[in-house]
């Protein structure tokens, strides 16, 4: 889960021909399934079902017939927590996880003032808010009791597999560590955008034992279907 690999509607793969590339690196990784997650932030990634359903048919579309048969492959979306998201908007099941999941995420820069709300008004709807990465918000290195209490809100974290390389910084790394290491991780993701990332991703999986570091977690992924 967690990726952008939908090719030309964010930062992530700009063409279809990459995007085939990463689906063939992550199939020989291992995975037999992917959900790609463009960011939807208004002004910048302004997506919506449509973009994302049609770039979602052109990828499949280019999909040579071993990765159409042995990759399955679904859309959600990765959404901006900021002031301007509005709880109201009914959310199209083009853009969500299996089982009404929605996978949320704010700025590295600050915190949203609004996200302890925004869980709640999701739940209150019927949705099961995912926070991305919650071991890349720097304002929560010194302070990591809001990590936790996102989990006592019954919101679910998903950490990415990059974090725990080092990819990111040191910083980054040991607030992955720290929050495996207490066993809050439901979810992880590749996040995977361009070539360096899959590139990485290769070196992670020589290098480490998945089972070791999360071994506190009860990871859910192999539920996504």
């Amino acid at each position: 889960m967690h990726s952008h690999i939908l090719p030309g509607i964010d930062d992530g793969s700009p063409d279809t021909e990459s995007s085939i590339r990463y689906i063939r690196g992550l199939k020989e990784l291992g995975y037999d399934s992917l959900f790609m997650t463009p960011h939807i932030l208004p002004g910048v990634h302004p997506n919506d079902p449509n973009t994302i359903t049609q770039s979602f048919h052109k990828l499949k579309e280019a999909l040579p017939e071993d990765l159409t048969k042995w990759m399955q492959l679904g859309t959600a979306a990765e959404f901006m927590i900021d002031l301007e998201f509005d709880t109201n908007r009914p959310i199209n099941q083009v853009c969500l996880l299996p089982n009404n999941m929605i996978l949320i995420e704010m700025s590295y820069l600050a915190a949203s003032p609004n996200i302890d709300n925004v869980i709640y008004e999701l739940q209150i709807k019927g949705y099961q808010p995912i926070l991305a990465h919650p071991e890349r918000y720097p304002y929560y290195y010194q302070d990591k009791s809001h990590i936790e209490q996102f989990k006592d809100q019954g919101c679910l974290l998903q950490c990415n597999l990059l974090s725990f390389t080092g990819y990111y910084g040191k910083s980054v790394q040991k607030m992955a560590y720290d929050i495996a290491s207490k066993g809050l991780i439901d979810y992880v993701g590749t996040d995977l955008h361009h070539d360096r990332h899959l590139s990485a991703l290769q070196d992670f999986y020589t290098k480490n034992d998945g089972r070791s570091i999360f071994a506190k977690c009860s990871i859910q992924n192999n539920q996504l279907n």
